[in-house]
């Protein structure tokens, strides 16, 4: 009992307890080779994944591709948020306001706009790189060898 107070009751400078912590874990969040990277970049950020010296070097048939394929990854992303931002939006209207007009309204509009730009990160709807990996999978953005490359 003695020795769990002093565990308790630390007594020293803050530096010493903070370089006594332990690393986390890592519990083997997938890794991806460089060519996979290069290629989800592609699509996620388009010519802004490549410094300027290969951009140059670079031929503009190779960036019209690259421009076209991000700007159907990122059509197909804002789509995706919208859908993810009614569902969520609905069921808490759904919940909270049943009978309401305004309830009734909103799920009768819940179709997305590519007129509008879902600007919420993916974070806030949970959305992880894996997740946007699958996507771009199943709308054939990106190779279906992905996984082996």
């Amino acid at each position: 009992m003695k020795k769990m107070m002093q565990d308790l009751h630390y007594v020293g400078s803050f530096s010493t307890l903070t370089s006594e912590v332990k690393p986390m874990m890592n519990y083997g969040a997938p890794t991806y080779t460089p060519k996979q990277n290069e290629l989800y970049n592609r699509l996620l950020i388009g010519t802004k994944a490549y410094d300027e010296k290969v951009l140059y070097a670079m031929n503009s048939t190779k960036k019209n591709r690259i421009k076209k394929a991000h700007r159907k990854a990122q059509d197909a992303l804002n789509i995706w948020k919208q859908e993810l931002t009614i569902i969520a939006t609905n069921g808490i209207f759904q919940s909270l306001f049943p009978e309401a007009k305004v309830t009734q309204a909103l799920l009768e509009q819940s179709e997305p706009s590519k007129n509008f730009k879902n600007t919420l990160k993916f974070k806030d709807l949970g959305i992880k790189k894996e997740d946007i990996i699958k996507k771009f999978l199943e709308l054939k953005l990106l190779p279906s060898n992905f996984a082996s490359l």
